[in-house]
């Protein structure tokens, strides 16, 4: 005696189902550290995970913007901010509607321009002026010009001449941060 039997007919035919299995989470990886002068540019990379198109929110410390229908994994912008700020993702939204809140930062140190000057030198030399030992800052520069000479740096009217005069007089300098700037003197 069998105590079970099937008395249904068998399956010949299956209806098609709307089921999608979702393998990958969504994420969203922030990357791009850096360090840049000020006025300069870096670029933020986010690296998105799940299903697109992706909706996300970038903060800022201080603003939040909404980035939408993006449908590429690797979404990338350039900032050009005026001082250290970092940033982040704490909202995705992926195209199956899952959420969650992205990892890693992108902090963008922002050093400032170093304030470069020449202080002593004049307009207006008679080539038979003695020569002038320049004084400036900040110290670790290197000047250009006509009549200029190596450290000590020294400016030497009759070395400049008149031809092709007025000169540009140049002291350019670069911080231990890399960040560069320069003064110029017409003489």
């Amino acid at each position: 005696a069998v105590p079970y039997e099937n008395i249904n007919p068998a399956f010949t035919a299956l209806d098609a189902n709307n089921i999608t299995i979702l393998t990958a989470r969504p994420s969203a990886n922030v990357s791009g550290s850096t360090e840049i002068c000020l006025g300069e540019s870096a670029t933020v990379t986010i690296t998105l995970g799940g299903m697109p198109p992706w909706e996300f929110d970038i903060f800022d410390g201080s603003s939040t913007f909404t980035v939408s229908n993006i449908s590429d994994p690797v979404y990338r912008f350039t900032a050009q901010p005026e001082f250290t700020i970092n940033y982040t993702v704490p909202r995705l939204i992926d195209g199956a509607g899952r959420s969650t809140s992205g990892f890693g930062n992108a902090l963008i140190t922002v050093h400032p321009i170093p304030d470069v000057e020449i202080f002593n030198l004049l307009e207006v030399y008679d080539i038979e002026e003695s020569p002038v030992v320049l004084d400036y800052s900040p110290e670790g520069g290197t000047f250009t010009g006509a009549g200029i000479t190596n450290p000590p740096w020294t400016f030497i009217p009759s070395l400049a001449g008149t031809q092709d005069s007025p000169h540009e007089i140049i002291y350019n300098y670069t911080d231990d941060n890399t960040c560069s700037n320069s003064d110029t003197v017409i003489v």
